[in-house]
């Protein structure tokens, strides 16, 4: 039975199955399916611990003293991850526009171009911050009673994830593996 009228092709709001799945480096995408797990993992751990405060608060009528701070140190670690992600899935509108109003040659250079500052930011956080963890590792949170090194140390798994990114991506456009 033939459809007739009926236009073929993706509809307006169709979901793409495959969203930007970016190219990696062999056993490397272990590491990012790792990584996507994790701020998954902690997005829903920072939704169940609010639902809960919610909850306690005005159906038991007692508040978790810990839930906001758990809630604030999960969230920078968070982003910390997702930004990252961001980054390699090519999702920062910055970076994307910019690029694709570039001819060829000049987008190509300008693609390596943020690569490279992407790394050095990664440089530069873990560099900046690992001060901050000697210093940190004496001060204890109120809420959770937890040193705040701990807390920091997501800033420094973030920078480190984001030079390891910045890196495969550099390789990988080296070798022409990236979309144009």
């Amino acid at each position: 039975m033939e459809n007739h009228g009926a236009e073929s092709g993706p509809l307006p709001g169709d979901v793409d199955p495959a969203p930007n799945v970016p190219p990696s480096l062999g056993p490397m995408r272990y590491l990012h399916s790792t990584v996507e797990a994790l701020a998954i993992a902690l997005f829903l751990a920072i939704v169940t611990v609010a639902v809960a405060q919610v909850v306690n608060r005005f159906f038991l009528g007692q508040s978790l003293s810990w839930s906001e701070e758990f809630q604030r140190y999960g969230h920078i670690w968070l982003v910390f991850m997702a930004v990252s992600i961001a980054y390699r899935r090519s999702a920062h509108i910055g970076v994307d526009v910019f690029q694709q109003m570039m001819p060829s040659p000049v987008g190509h250079a300008l693609r390596i171009a943020i690569d490279i500052a992407w790394l050095v930011l990664g440089v530069f956080l873990i560099l900046s911050v690992s001060k901050l963890l000697g210093i940190s590792s004496r001060q204890i949170s109120a809420g959770l009673g937890i040193t705040m090194n701990k807390v920091y140390f997501g800033f420094v798994l973030g920078g480190a994830y984001m030079m390891i990114c910045a890196v495969e991506q550099l390789i990988l456009r080296v070798m022409g593996r990236m979309p144009k």
